[in-house]
């Protein structure tokens, strides 16, 4: 193939890698605000799962900066550094400054620094330490499944396998056994969406088989029977909740798989919301249901629903766009005397 050709095929495979990666922010930023899908105000505000997501990406980009210029890099330290940031610059109590290199994009976006809600897992590492992890119950809250999502991304360029960043990533804020294998469906899942809406049931059920054969079948199990009750009996409030009957990650998952598999039109957006809400953990399902089906449809069905007016609507585009050169291109391209192609990349990602 000629060089011109591979030039082509480059920039059309990074193209699908921006649009799957925007897609599932402003999708995640869509759910996390569901309540106000219908809202006719200049600007919606955000969730605190989107804040979440947003710093678990800045991270994620600055482990892989670090890991293209062959320095130290750990992926669970530099999401916890980038959720330090998000704290303290919420002025939450009882967490320490960073101390590594300072300067963050989402620093200069406003509505990043305000409460949203609450985050008690995430909060309690950040001020206690790693030890926390190991006293009183083990958390399968679902900020770790939704914060992870993006690493569909990763995924969706390097294959199924690579999807133990996202766990290493979850896993410094929860502890519970189930986090690794539902974190791993989850980015797993919304990489597949990229095979397309007529065979998602399909390639779902392929991603399940995957985790049985890991020895997942807990997880596999209930995603299973959330694809399987999507196909013989979709669209019904009623199934949400014998899918999903608590608030871990692993119901809010499966809730979110039977509404995306009820609902993967993006015309249909507002329904899957509505299908989302009858589970025990509303937000957080709608997140997932909104990320699934931004991966599925990319993020420009999302802008007619609303998704430019979302108070972090241009902190998901900049990241969005931002992780998937990174995925493709890390390391970022260099001038020959060691200066960024892009201007200002590396005041965005100081390592």
């Amino acid at each position: 193939m000629s060089e011109q050709g591979l030039d082509i095929q480059s920039a059309a495979r990074l193209a699908k890698l921006i649009e799957l990666s925007r897609g599932v922010l402003h999708g995640i930023a869509l759910g996390d605000g569901a309540d106000h899908l219908f809202s006719s105000a200049a600007v919606r505000p955000a969730g605190v799962a989107t804040q979440l997501t947003l710093a678990t990406v800045e991270g994620m980009i600055r482990t892989m900066e670090r890991a293209g210029r062959q320095l130290d890099h750990d992926w669970g330290h530099e999401s916890l550094a980038s959720l330090r940031r998000w704290a303290t610059g919420q002025g939450i109590s009882g967490v320490a400054p960073e101390r590594g290199p300072g300067g963050s994009l989402l620093a200069q976006v406003p509505g990043y620094a305000v409460r949203r809600g609450r985050a008690p897992a995430t909060v309690a590492v950040l001020r206690h330490g790693p030890e926390v992890l190991t006293l009183g119950p083990k958390s399968l809250g679902a900020h770790a499944l939704v914060r992870t999502l993006p690493f569909a991304t990763l995924v969706a360029q390097h294959g199924p396998d690579c999807v133990w960043p996202a766990v290493e990533t979850a896993r410094v804020t929860h502890a519970h056994d189930l986090v690794g294998p539902v974190v791993a469906a989850g980015a797993r899942l919304a990489a597949a969406t990229q095979k397309g809406v007529d065979s998602l049931a399909t390639s779902w059920l392929e991603e399940v088989e995957r985790l049985e054969s890991e020895g997942a079948g807990v997880v596999a199990r209930r995603l299973g029977a959330a694809v399987m009750a999507a196909s013989t009996d979709p669209h019904e409030p009623a199934r949400v909740g014998e899918l999903a009957p608590d608030r871990s990650a692993l119901s809010v998952l499966t809730a979110s798989v039977y509404a995306v598999l009820s609902h993967p039109q993006p015309e249909h957006f507002h329904l899957a919301m509505g299908l989302a809400s009858f589970a025990p953990d509303k937000t957080s399902t709608s997140a997932v249901t909104g990320g699934l089906l931004g991966a599925l449809n990319g993020s420009t069905p999302l802008l007619a629903l609303g998704a430019s007016r979302g108070e972090l609507a241009w902190a998901c585009d900049a990241l969005g766009t931002d992780l998937a050169m990174t995925v493709l291109l890390t390391p970022l391209g260099r001038e020959p005397d060691g200066t960024a192609w892009l201007a200002g990349w590396e005041a965005r990602y100081p390592v």
